[in-house]
């Protein structure tokens, strides 16, 4: 039968190697789960990179867009507004031209009935 030194000793050599397997496995555990965690976290960056650069794309294009829209809207706010003072150009010069036809017929029907007046009273 085997001496309990002997039987002692094969048990911590067991336990040693059993000790050492359960490190290495450990060890090795955890490198890849550094190592996942590390790509992990470069496809999060990379995402988040990506996600931002189409971010600031469409910031861009909205903001063009929204310039682009603000230019032709101020372009048609003045070309309405020219027209407008056109128009009210054009109508104020009707207006005047109405006045004038008929401020001289007023003063010629003045003159003629001065005239009138003062043959009548002269002879």
């Amino acid at each position: 039968m085997e001496s309990a030194e002997s039987l002692w000793e094969r048990h911590l050599e067991s336990a040693e190697s059993l000790w050492e397997r359960h490190w290495v496995s450990a060890e090795s555990l955890w490198e890849r789960h550094l190592e996942s965690a590390e790509s992990l976290w470069e496809r999060h960056m990379e995402s988040a990179e990506s996600l931002w650069e189409r971010h600031m794309v469409s910031a861009e294009s909205l903001w063009e867009r929204h310039l682009e829209s603000a230019e032709s809207l101020w372009e048609r706010h003045m070309v309405s507004a020219e027209s407008l003072w056109e128009r009210h150009l054009e109508s104020a010069e009707s207006l005047w031209e109405r006045h004038m036809v008929s401020a001289e017929s007023l003063w010629e029907r003045h003159w003629v009935s001065a005239e009138a007046c003062f043959v009548q009273n002269k002879f």
